[in-house]
């Protein structure tokens, strides 16, 4: 060693090796001999069987301190310090502690751990939620603590060899005469209280069994009766078994409580006073036991037994106080009814006792403030001059929100948001303090009966207090436990107002007239002021507003009236309410829509601009009341949309109301799950109502009315608070998807399948019975007969295919519709008294067309010409019918037959006929269907209907007086008559002149019959007729179709020719029906021979 290196154990003042003794240290390797020895396997037992100190260190030892010589300290510290000062601190700078020899375990030493009760000997400290003082008082009313009961002995083999001798916990010695205790192995017993607890019989005390090694007694709570390594388990089953244990001695602490209270209940004997800080200790707490410190319910707690082998058993035989609930009715095979019942109530006092605790909490952190709130309420007036009427006025006046959660984003605000949460604070304290403090001296005082209504508030206002404390505690949001300064809260109690004339105040309380009485005894303090829901009103918010009251035209002249403007609805009641009261009772004024009862809305004038709303009362008066910016839009956007949803319920423009219910529930679901449109639970008693969506516009023919679909409104019933709506608009290009279910109550329900295009999902609606739900689903898909409506014409029906084109077979077309399988066709039209209704220019008029999985409504509303119809030759229950695009058709198919694809072929299918002609060719089983569905929806009678062998035309040459025959084959002929005028109707199947013609049928026409080579005919001499027309070989569209092959019936084509036509039939019968149904005689005559007749 050098001289310039420092001894091995120098060290500075303050106990830290200098820089370069570590440095030297790590070169030649002096740290190296001083790390400590390995640690063997005795060091556990050597700790667990004497108090043998074996720790060593690697670092050298603290200096040696110095007691502080006062006298021979230095007045000025800064002074410098003389050579003998220096030499004496060089010299205890190099002082090292000895270290302690190592000092081997004593025989017969041993560390266990005692299993008896801990004796509390006081509460304190910074955690300590009750104050000094109250601490000290309570400790000296104390009783003393009774002696703790004889602790059981517990054995273990001894680890140094001794075989089976024991040891005891408590310090018992060994040669002790009396025999141990052991607790018996833990099983299944009754549940709960102090009688289950007390009729038990003790256990007989038997002799204790040394364990076998390697197993363990499993009787603790937690503990398992198998060999576990700890060390082996993972965080997560550690952090399990640590939940498990919390829970177990929570729920134990609660049936003991339980148990205590129903003990000395059955007792008659109240319960021995205890401190409340008595009934937890350090190895009961748990974070649910610091929470149910009640002093009257836990004090109740320590009357049970506290033994360790009680406090087991406790603990083990506890069950899960929701086992009964999940599985309904079902009794537990460990109790009976009743304990399921006591279980319930244990419970019940177990909240009861958090919320008596955070009550008590909230009110002593705030009790300094009720001395202050004294003061200044007996400046005002006598706190016992007042009536409990007044008190309970006051307390439900005080405000009652706490400021936002949100953190605050700069010091200005966050000093604004301590401000405002003090003075929440110190709001509810007011109410505390005016029903616990103020109301019991005024009535204790005898000047002031009880009131019945008062006690009512107090009740609710306290309920309502302990469930917010309750909740700030949970959130922690309690006042904090130092007391903040009450200067800068508003410790006001009484609020003035001016006086009061009496027909101002009826006025004031919603009085039609000032110079009337008022007819009511007026509202009740929880209506006037409300300070939650009740069981008959919901109430939505509460805001304190100014109101100044003045006259019209004297504007200037105005009396300030401080008062609560809340928002309720009653749960008989659909629309909410405004209610405007003051603290002393002279303003209470219900704003609704019942001019019965106050004003109305159309008396509001909103003035966004000021934050004011302007109420006109009668006889020229006008309430102003000045909200905040907040408060103000609050109140605006309720009004409004309440408003908003209760409108969807009523007719819109061009909308008819044709069903309205009370839905027994309602479901909503959509493919939103954050949408909170309306609540995803199934929702009781929703109003619904059924719109018919109409577009009206004016024509020639005078106004016509088209349907446009319809429009669901659901709005939640009155008994429920949140107030939601829905308006699913079904259009007619979207198929409606429907289905018949049953609810869980075994009610009809009708579920509706919507998309709007943002939203897509399910309505379940469930109706109160069977006619409900049939009348709600014929009006959706319009098969339902209105008022004045009746079915004209009803049959069977083999098929139905649509095309685009003419010719078209079943394979080709819309295929998706033709392949449905329709059976069945029913027309709906206006039943005008009896009389032939109108099919032109008819809004009613709709033909039904059934198949297997749903309907189809085609709304045959055509204005003059545009319904043209045309007869197969070859098929006679054939019908053609040319329709215009259509825009009001309903198509109706089951949900559950819906597949994609086929929901995807009806909305492409219901686009074509939105956009383009269609030609819908019907087949019928017979003919006699065919007529009833022509006759039906045109309106004509069928006279006649058969095929002619041959229908000839005779045309005049120009110049010369020669005829030229125009001859055609097989030819369908029908005669139909509308008011009297017939029409003959020509349907030709090969004709190179055309494909169809018709013309009147007249009194003045000249009928002949004819017969020649056993055929029979007729002819019309000179009849007037317009000319059939060609169809073009490229012109296969349905609309060229129409012009050249179809007939319109109500508006036939103008005659351009007048020659003579004869038709040809294989026998007389055929002829004579024909004959029959002419509105002129017919002559008998000979007929020149026709071309190809022999």
């Amino acid at each position: 060693m050098t001289e310039n290196e420092p001894p091995a154990g120098a060290v500075h003042d303050d106990g830290r090796s200098t820089k370069r003794g570590r440095l030297m240290g790590k070169l030649f390797g002096r740290d190296r001999e001083r790390k400590p020895a390995a640690h063997n396997e005795g060091d556990l037992n050597d700790f667990l069987h004497g108090p043998g100190d074996k720790l060593s260190v690697a670092h050298a030892g603290p200096p040696v301190l110095a007691k502080i010589d006062t006298k021979t300290a230095t007045r000025y510290p800064n002074a410098g310090d003389t050579p003998a000062q220096q030499q004496q601190q060089q010299q205890q700078q190099y002082v090292m502690r000895p270290r302690d020899p190592a000092r081997k375990p004593k025989k017969g030493m041993t560390v266990r751990f005692t299993d008896t009760y801990p004796e509390i000997i006081g509460d304190g400290g910074d955690e300590c939620e009750v104050p000094t003082v109250e601490v000290s008082r309570r400790k000296k009313q104390r009783a003393p603590p009774p002696p703790p009961p004889a602790p059981p002995l517990r054995s273990r083999p001894s680890g140094s060899g001794e075989g089976s001798q024991w040891a005891s916990r408590g310090g018992q010695r060994e040669g002790h005469s009396e025999p141990p205790f052991n607790p018996g192995p833990l099983r299944r017993t009754q549940t709960g209280f102090s009688a289950a607890i007390a009729d038990a019989p003790a256990p007989a005390p038997t002799t204790p069994v040394p364990p076998t090694p390697g197993s363990t007694t499993g009787r603790l709570l937690g503990t398992s009766t198998t060999p576990h390594d700890d060390r082996r388990r993972s965080f997560i089953e550690v952090q399990q078994a640590q939940m498990r244990e919390a829970e177990g001695r929570a729920f134990a602490n609660a049936v003991r409580a339980a148990s205590g209270d129903q003990a000395s209940h059955e007792r008659g004997t109240p319960s021995p006073p205890s401190p409340y800080w008595e009934s937890e200790s350090p190895s009961q707490y748990t974070p649910t036991s610091q929470h149910s410190n009640s002093p009257e319910r836990l004090k109740r707690a320590m009357t049970g037994d506290r033994s360790p082998a009680s406090l087991f058993s406790a603990v083990s035989t506890f069950k899960h106080p929701f086992a009964v609930s999940r599985q309904g009715s079902k009794i537990s095979e460990y109790g009976s009814p009743i304990h399921g019942r006591q279980q319930s109530s244990s419970l019940h006092d177990v909240v009861m006792a958090l919320s008596d605790d955070a009550m008590n909490i909230f009110a002593n952190r705030t009790r300094h403030l009720f001395e202050l709130f004294r003061l200044h309420a007996e400046s005002v007036r006598s706190l016992v001059s007042s009536t409990p009427d007044e008190l309970a006025r006051a307390a439900a006046g005080q405000p009652s929100n706490l400021p936002s959660g949100e953190r605050p984003s700069t010091p200005e605000s966050e000093r604004k948001n301590e401000m405002a949460k003090q003075q929440a604070y110190a709001d509810l304290a007011k109410g505390y303090w005016l029903l616990e403090e103020a109301m019991p001296e005024v009535t204790a005082s005898g000047r002031s009966p009880v009131d019945n209504e008062a006690e009512n508030v107090r009740a609710t206002l306290i309920s309502s207090l302990k469930k917010l404390a309750v909740s700030m505690k949970r959130n922690g949001f309690l006042p904090p436990e130092e007391a903040f300064l009450p200067q800068t809260v508003d410790r006001t109690i009484w609020l003035e107002y001016p006086p009061l004339s009496q027909d101002i105040k009826n006025l004031l309380w919603g009085s039609s007239s000032a110079l009337t009485q008022a007819t009511s005894s007026g509202l009740t303090v929880l209506e006037a002021l409300p300070l939650g829901d009740s069981s008959s009103t919901f109430c939505f918010a509460r805001f304190q507003v100014d109101v100044f009251l003045m006259e019209q035209g004297r504007e200037s002249q105005r009396l300030f009236l401080p008062c609560f403007l809340s928002t309720i609805r009653p749960q008989t009641q659909p629309d909410i309410l405004f209610v405007l009261a003051s603290q002393n009772g002279a303003v209470q004024l219900r704003i609704s829509g019942n001019k019965n009862t106050g004003p109305v809305w159309e008396d509001l004038r909103w003035h966004p601009e000021n934050c004011n709303i302007e109420v006109r009362l009668p006889r020229g008066f006008m309430l102003v009341v000045q909200c905040t910016q907040q408060s103000y839009s609050t109140l605006r956007s309720m009004y409004e949309f309440s408003a908003k949803v209760h409108s969807s319920l009523y007719p819109r423009q061009d909308e008819n109301c044709i069903f309205r219910s009370t839905l027994r529930a309602f479901q909503y679901f959509d493919n939103d799950p954050q949408s909170r449109q309306f609540p995803k639970e199934s929702t009781p008693n929703c109003e619904i109502a059924l719109f018919e969506r109409l577009f009206r516009e004016g024509a020639a023919t005078g106004p016509r009315t088209y349907h446009k679909g319809y429009r669901i409104a659901v709005v939640t019933g009155p008994r429920t608070k949140t107030l939601s709506g829905v308006n699913q608009m079904f259009p007619p290009h979207m198929p409606i998807q429907f289905g018949f279910l049953r609810s869980e109550g075994n009610d009809p329900a009708l579920s509706l399948k919507f998309d709007n295009g943002r939203f897509k999902g399910n309505m379940v609606l469930s109706f109160s019975d069977e006619n409900e739900r049939v009348r709600m689903h014929s009006l959706l898909i319009g098969t339902a007969l209105d008022r004045g409506e009746s079915v004209s014409g009803e049959g069977p029906l083999q098929g139905v295919w649509f095309s685009e084109r003419y010719g078209d077979t079943r394979d080709k077309g819309l295929q998706v519709l033709s392949t449905l399988a329709w059976n069945k066709v029913r027309v709906i039209n206006y039943d005008n008294d009896g009389d032939k209704a109108s099919c032109v220019l008819a809004d009613r008029l709709r033909v039904v067309y059934e198949f297997k999985d749903g309907t189809f409504t085609d709304r045959v509303n055509v204005a003059p010409g545009e319904l043209k119809l045309r007869l197969d030759v070859q098929n006679p229950s054939c019908l053609m019918v040319f329709r215009q695009p259509q825009v009001d058709a309903t198509l109706a198919v089951v949900e559950a037959k819906a597949s994609q694809n086929l929901s995807a072929g009806l909305l492409q299918a219901l686009d074509s006929l939105k956009q383009r002609a269609t030609i819908r060719t019907f087949m019928f089983p017979s003919l006699d269907e065919l007529h009833a569905f022509q006759s039906a929806i045109t309106g004509f009678k069928i006279l006649f209907d058969g095929v002619a062998a041959a229908f000839a035309i005779s045309r005049r040459r120009m110049v010369v007086p020669i005829h030229k025959k125009w001859e055609a084959g097989a030819t369908r002929i029908q005669v139909v008559q509308y008011d009297g005028v017939s029409q003959l109707l020509a349907f030709f199947e090969d004709f190179s002149h055309g494909k169809c013609m018709g013309f009147h049928l007249k009194g003045t026409d000249v009928f002949e019959s004819f017969s020649r080579g056993g055929k029979a005919g007729l002819k019309i001499d000179d009849a007037k007729f317009p000319l059939p027309k060609m169809l073009h070989a490229e012109a296969d569209g349905a609309q060229q179709a129409a012009d050249a092959a179809f007939l319109c019936l109500d508006l036939p084509e103008l005659p351009g020719e007048h020659d003579d036509i004869s038709i040809l039939f294989d026998n007389e019968a055929e002829r004579d029906k024909l004959i029959s149904c002419l509105p002129a005689p017919v002559k008998a005559t000979r007929l020149p021979k026709i071309k190809g007749i022999s």
